[in-house]
């Protein structure tokens, strides 16, 4: 069962981190790539680190299947969230500049 959740694991990230590394690009202005490719790295690892820990310590207690319980809620709120996203390009930034090659 655990080579089972970790390839299931695997699969679902391998699916949502390029999606959303592309939202975060698509969304931002050009400028500020960088920043919301940080701030998404970031908000990534402060919902890991928690639920890390939480896991870890319900298996050592023996309650693994609380984690895997709450796991498919919590991914269905998230997938909800995830959904209600803006689409398109935030408005009333500057299009980005385009240098020509000088000859």
């Amino acid at each position: 069962m655990i080579a089972l959740a970790v390839a299931f694991l695997t699969f679902g990230e391998m699916l949502f981190e390029p999606v959303a590394s592309a939202f975060a690009a698509h969304v931002a202005p050009a400028r500020l790539r960088g920043t919301y490719q940080s701030v998404l790295n970031l908000s990534l690892e402060v919902a890991w680190a928690p639920a890390s820990i939480v896991g870890l310590w319900l298996i050592g207690r023996g309650q693994g299947e609380i984690a895997l319980a709450a796991a498919l809620p919590v991914a269905a709120v998230a997938a909800v969230l995830f959904l209600l996203l803006p689409s398109g390009v935030l408005k009333g930034e500057p299009s980005p500049v385009s240098a020509a090659p000088l000859h």
